[in-house]
């Protein structure tokens, strides 16, 4: 079995997940995804991340990903399309030095893909 670190291990076994455009409002993407880390753990810490609210489904939530206390291995983007490159350059400010900056940029481009096919079938986030 090999122990060197896998590529997409961030992806498939993330240890810290950052969800981006956490919400309280049922049926949206950000409440969705939340709800679906929280009600089957996976092993790992969730961070929601709004910038309007304190908490969210009453967890302690961040304004930003640079707020979050820990590393975060895996961000995944619930917010509308317009707002993806400042998250995006936030994150990557956060890294910045670290060596994972480049990872990020590589690695993290299936989140903004995503994030824009929920924008462009309108889907509340």
């Amino acid at each position: 079995m090999r122990s060197e670190r896998q590529p997409l291990g961030a992806i498939f076994s993330p240890e810290t997940v950052a969800v981006i455009g956490a919400s309280d409002s049922p049926g949206s993407v950000g409440h969705t995804l939340l709800w679906n880390l929280i009600s089957n753990p996976f092993g790992g810490t969730v961070y929601p991340v709004n910038p309007k609210h304190h908490s969210v489904m009453g967890i302690k939530a961040y304004p930003s990903i640079g707020e979050v206390p820990d590393s975060v291995d895996l961000a995944v983007i619930a917010t509308p399309a317009p707002t993806i490159p400042s998250i995006i350059q936030d994150a990557l400010y956060g890294y910045q030095g670290s060596g994972a900056d480049e990872y990020f940029k590589r690695y993290n481009a299936v989140n903004l893909l995503l994030s824009l096919t929920y924008s462009s079938w309108s889907i509340p986030c």
